[in-house]
């Protein structure tokens, strides 16, 4: 990460001085292209060197649209060196020009280069972030099967017991009424019996009863299973 960020902090700092650059030429040719003309309009007569006051003079360019200095405004027009006016001081004035231009150009093509540069490195970087969430995307999703998956089995599994719950009531109930019986027909062929037997006997019964109607009041599969073994034990 660190690597990564200075790199991408050196080709930013690359391109922002490549268009500095490029600001500071393009106003250096302002200036070589408002000393040219002021050269060629001087030549022709179109401004009046010669008949005009300083404060007249500097008043006239700045109407007649030459660029201004950032530091004084028109007056390095008026500081043109007559060796300038001459042909070859012209002609060194258009090759400097030309020089400019051609840097004007070298410059774009670095700020555009190292801004290509930036965008493929972005994209890259984008593309792995990109494949990093779908493996997140693919992980979550298989653990969302596996949940359902577990919740479905489960859901079987409740509906299993359940059923087996209902089956065991509906066998208990049927064995109950069956040891009813018995022991109905056995209060009716042992009525010789002592009355503290047949007392005995009526609350053994009552109890099983009582556990019965206990295990039938439990709400939850588990307690009612955890009560019915009980009681047939």
């Amino acid at each position: 990460m660190a690597a990564g960020g200075g790199g991408a902090a050196a080709g930013v700092s690359a391109r922002v001085g490549a268009w500095a650059e490029m600001g500071e030429l393009k106003s250096a040719l302002a200036l070589l292209e408002g000393r040219l003309r002021f050269i060629r309009e001087a030549g022709e007569g179109k401004i009046g060197v010669f008949t005009l006051t300083r404060a007249q003079l500097l008043d006239a360019l700045a109407a007649a649209g030459y660029p201004p200095s950032a530091e004084g405004g028109h007056a390095y027009l008026l500081a043109t060196d007559v060796a300038c006016m001459t042909v070859d001081g012209v002609q060194r004035l258009e090759r400097e020009r030309e020089d400019t231009l051609a840097r004007i150009a070298a410059a774009k093509a670095s700020a555009a280069l190292h801004a290509r540069e930036q965008l493929k490195a972005r994209i890259a970087a984008l593309e792995q972030k990109k494949l990093r969430f779908s493996d997140v995307l693919g992980t979550l999703t298989e653990r969302k099967e596996v949940v359902e998956r577990d919740a479905a089995a489960l859901q079987n599994d409740v509906k299993t017991k359940m059923a087996a719950v209902d089956a065991a009531l509906t066998t208990r109930e049927a064995e109950l009424l069956q040891q009813v019986g018995r022991i109905e027909q056995t209060k009716r062929t042992q009525l010789a019996e002592t009355g503290e037997h047949l007392q005995s006997k009526a609350k053994a019964i009552t109890r099983c009863i009582e556990e019965i109607d206990l295990a039938l009041s439990k709400p939850d599969p588990y307690d009612f299973l955890e009560t019915a073994a009980a009681v047939e034990v």
